[in-house]
């Protein structure tokens, strides 16, 4: 059996706003202004005399906003930061600056934008194919570029790539690199917007069928009986060596997303619908003994029945590879094949 191997999750975002714009110079004064605030925050506009200076206001008007700011005197070289009310979006300020100096009079105007915004969010969809070089997210402002790291199995870098981008809010934007094949378990990107704004995010895709003996169960009947729980004992030790390698090679943030999925599979003997029952009385009794047994992670269960067969059959065909159950660990329901339907509980 086949299982889907891209799964996207985001489990880091980071935000950083760019610093102040470059200095402006005039006679009087050197200026430098935020351009880029969070929403609700104060815009921000620093004042460098450049030469010792008294009285000074600050007019700052925008459209109907209007704002004075009212300083004593200034030295030589020493910074002033002013802080001042805007309101979210974009807005254009006009700044008009007076100081008396020892020659008199002083006078600046000059305009600046400051967007004050909310955090940068991103959303990744289920389009989403990290082995086929192809990542598809949303995002509440436009986008200009990703910064794409693209790592194999083993942990190794495979792509290292900055690519433009037109991405629209709210609209699917693809972010596609090189095919790099199946082996592909994690991405890390940085999406930076038109602002400057960025937000980290890593998608990892995961899965692991993990090797087991099955457990034979009576004709017609869903109880782990005595002397089949040493298999399940070993199955356990099993998914938490696999552990130990998830965490390793996507970190432990990632790890934390991992859920062992327990699919229980019959043969063809009997009516679809009681194989259906069947298969999952037998997966949930053994998802409920590795939870009982000491299992960590969570827990997931699901009965397929006839459908997902091993060997394929005709149908009332005895073929024991098919009665079964399949262990798998993942960061996200398995959901192709017999399991396209999903149907996945979780104890």
């Amino acid at each position: 059996m086949r299982f889907p191997k891209l799964s996207a999750v985001l489990v880091a975002a980071l935000l950083a706003l760019p610093g102040l714009a470059a200095a402006q110079d005039s006679a009087q004064f050197a200026y430098r202004t935020q351009e880029v605030v969070g929403k609700g925050e104060p815009g921000v506009l620093v004042l460098l005399p450049q030469k010792e200076v008294r009285d000074v206001v600050i007019n700052l008007t925008a459209g109907k906003l209007r704002q004075t700011i009212k300083r004593g005197g200034m030295a030589v070289g020493a910074e002033q930061r002013i802080t001042f009310k805007t309101p979210p979006g974009v807005t254009e300020w006009h700044a008009e600056v007076t100081a008396r100096t020892p020659e008199g009079p002083a006078r600046m105007e000059f305009d600046f934008k400051v967007a004050a915004l909310d955090d940068l969010k991103i959303q990744l969809s289920r389009e989403t194919n990290l082995p086929a070089g192809r990542l598809v997210l949303q995002s509440n402002r436009p986008l200009k570029t990703a910064e794409v790291v693209v790592f194999d199995k083993g942990g190794q870098e495979v792509v290292n790539t900055i690519i433009d981008l037109d991405a629209q809010p709210g609209q699917p934007t693809v972010v596609a690199w090189k095919e790099t094949g199946p082996d592909i378990r994690r991405v890390d990107l940085k999406l930076t917007d038109d602002y400057g704004l960025w937000s980290q995010l890593r998608a990892v895709s995961w899965y692991a069928e993990v090797a087991h003996e099955d457990v034979i169960f009576e004709s017609g009947k869903w109880d782990v009986r005595p002397g089949e729980t040493e298999k399940l004992e070993r199955a356990i030790t099993a998914v938490n060596e696999e552990l130990i390698r998830f965490r390793e090679e996507l970190g432990q943030d990632a790890a934390t997303d991992a859920a062992l999925f327990v699919a229980g599979h019959t043969d063809t003997v009997g009516s679809d619908g009681d194989n259906a029952v069947l298969s999952e009385k037998r997966a949930r009794a053994i998802a409920e003994y590795f939870r009982s047994h000491g299992l960590k992670v969570p827990v997931y269960y699901h009965g397929a029945g006839e459908h997902g067969l091993a060997v394929e059959t005709g149908d009332n065909v005895d073929e024991a590879r098919n009665r079964r159950a399949v262990y798998v660990l993942s960061n996200a329901p398995p959901g192709t094949g017999a399991y396209a339907a999903g149907g996945w509980r979780r104890l």
